[in-house]
């Protein structure tokens, strides 16, 4: 049986790694699964670790004492769930020693009653002032948001709707988003509602079944000011934050110049929402991309590992490329492309992650289809 001890800090992105008392980190065969353990993250690494592992050492029954966040041990033990289901001949066994390390609830509590101390102690009025209140209780509410952004007509409602495994965000050829759509995750809902008022505060509707035309109608509604769905996301973990999905109008809309202020608006929030940037592949380097994402390259050399980190780039529409036609391109040629182009608006190494946005829509959720979606489900 192989002893081995795993160490990750995400906030250094550093990796240690220890088999039989002996430090393996900086070993080639390792260093392929991680690359350097002084700039990694966990979850770049995690899927391919026991695969690196069970051709590293010539055992097939492992005692691994994990030290580091309990969100990233949920995540190896994922890992190595999957792992041995494809491989049953090996025995893993993982154990958190985060000893001393306390839980996200005491910690926030913690925090708070410092919090609540200083800004009654402090010999500085700034500290004191409301704004700095709610900025603090912004970075320890429970709630993560994640805004979905792109120009129009890149997929983000129907990328949306592959997430919620329900076509129920109206996805056209044209702006079909009029305000940034909310989309509250929540677990105990058998099936999503809508709540929507205008800009005077008055309801529209209340917690009403959300369907595809009740959500297209209200998007058509001149005076709505905030739309709001709840239920139950698939496949989201949540680790004690509820994941609030934004459905953002593109900033591109000739005809509106609203939807350009909402989206900028999102970006540019203090609390930093994580952001999945949509990008067609059929379309890249177009210039509304262009001045978007170079607001974006600026917003990601703000101070702080968070800056860059929250933006994620979703390359849509993959599935419309065909490599056997003469000017044709193959997903691995586009991801380069991207990645190229976007190196050259100063985004360095971005998260990139190529999607059929459509495909796993119409895959997920097969109510309504027309003859057309329907041969192209069937087709692809």
């Amino acid at each position: 049986m192989a002893n081995i001890y795993l160490e990750h800090n995400p906030f250094l992105e550093t990796t240690k790694c220890i088999i039989n008392g002996e430090d393996v980190t900086q070993k080639d065969s390792l260093k392929k699964c991680w690359g350097d353990p002084n700039k990694s993250l966990l979850q770049d690494w995690v899927d391919k670790f026991f695969d690196t592992l069970s051709n590293f050492i010539n055992e097939r029954s492992y005692d691994i004492d994990f030290f580091g966040l309990p969100s990233d041990y949920e995540d190896l033990e994922d890992a190595k769930n999957e792992f041995c289901k494809n491989n049953p001949e090996y025995s893993i066994k993982i154990k958190s020693v985060n000893n001393g390390i306390k839980s996200y609830k005491r910690r926030i509590k913690e925090l708070r009653e410092l919090f609540e101390h200083a800004q009654q102690s402090s010999l500085y009025n700034e500290f004191k002032m409301d704004e700095t209140k709610d900025v603090f209780d912004i970075a320890l509410s429970n709630e993560e948001e994640i805004g979905v952004v792109a120009t129009v007509s890149s997929g983000k409602s129907t990328l949306a709707n592959a997430i919620l495994h329900k076509r129920i965000l109206p996805a056209k050829n044209k702006a079909t988003t009029a305000v940034v759509t909310k989309i509250f995750n929540e677990k105990s809902k058998k099936e999503f509602t809508v709540s929507a008022n205008d800009k005077d505060g008055i309801c529209i509707c209340d917690n009403e079944v959300a369907t595809y035309d009740i959500i297209d109608k209200l998007n058509n509604t001149e005076n709505i000011k905030d739309l709001r769905l709840y239920g139950s996301i698939p496949n989201i973990k949540e680790y004690g934050l509820k994941v609030v999905l934004n459905d953002t109008p593109g900033p591109n809309n000739s005809e509106n110049e609203k939807h350009r202020s909402l989206t900028y608006e999102l970006i540019n929030k203090t609390y930093k929402p994580m952001i999945l940037y949509i990008l067609d592949a059929t379309k890249l380097k177009v210039d509304d991309d262009d001045k978007l994402l170079q607001y974006i390259s600026k917003k990601m050399k703000d101070s702080g590992v968070q800056s860059k980190d929250r933006f994620i780039f979703v390359l849509n529409k993959v599935d419309a490329l065909d490599p056997e036609s003469q000017d044709g391109e193959s997903a691995e040629e586009a991801i380069r492309d991207l990645r190229e182009y976007l190196k050259n608006l100063e985004i360095n190494n971005p998260k990139i992650f190529p999607v059929s946005a459509k495909l796993s829509s119409f895959i997920r959720s097969k109510e309504n289809l027309s003859k057309k979606e329907k041969d192209f489900l069937n087709t692809n």
